[in-house]
């Protein structure tokens, strides 16, 4: 690990300095789309009035991003403060779901003793809730024309994973190598979710 970059102080943070950042820790969208983050950012900066961190899990039992919403969240929410400030977007919100009252009521704590200008919503579960345009329009109300894209409405979607990803890159100087996973279904002896390296074989994850 020798090599690695400084953390960047918050204070000396621009958007070229992100985009910089992030292209060197390999980061891409951890929500499934898997666009490199360095060129999503890139296009919306001063094109988005509004950043969502999305936490809102579109599969049942899947909940990788609920425990790191619930374990993480002062990072989390740092991280979004940051892109929100760097891409030049006046709203943030978080998203996460109802029935995960726990995680919610974590991000709640910590928003009420610091104002650090992000919401909370929570929205009613139900499914395909992750889907990027169905979270754009339960939070601004807008909906993605067919064929566009969140731009063309002003947004900008993160998924929670991602958004701290970003930050361990800018503040602790780390590249993108693991992440939460959860292991589940009926043939898990013990579900649970794992802070997994990437590239791991799936077989190494059930033992």
């Amino acid at each position: 690990w020798q090599g690695l970059p400084e953390p960047i102080p918050p204070e000396s943070l621009n958007l070229a300095l992100l985009l910089e950042r992030v292209s060197w820790a390999g980061i891409a969208g951890m929500g499934g789309g898997a666009y490199p983050t360095a060129e999503k950012l890139r296009q919306a900066a001063g094109h988005v009035d509004t950043l969502i961190v999305n936490a809102a899990e579109c599969e049942p039992y899947v909940t990788a991003d609920h425990r790191l919403l619930l374990e993480r969240s002062d990072q989390i929410l740092r991280g979004a403060r940051t892109l929100a400030r760097c891409v030049g977007a006046k709203r943030t919100v978080l998203v996460t779901e109802g029935d995960k009252l726990n995680a919610a009521e974590a991000v709640e704590r910590r928003l009420r003793r610091r104002k650090t200008g992000v919401e909370l919503l929570t929205v009613r579960t139900r499914y395909p809730l992750g889907a990027e345009k169905q979270i754009i329009q339960a939070v601004t109300g807008r909906e993605v024309p067919p064929g566009g894209t969140p731009l063309d409405v002003k947004s900008l979607v993160f998924n929670v994973a991602t958004v701290y990803a970003i930050q361990e890159a800018l503040f602790k100087g780390l590249a993108l190598t693991h992440r939460a996973v959860t292991v589940t279904g009926g043939a898990v002896t013990r579900p649970r979710n794992l802070w997994v390296q990437i590239g791991r074989h799936t077989s190494e994850l059930q033992s």
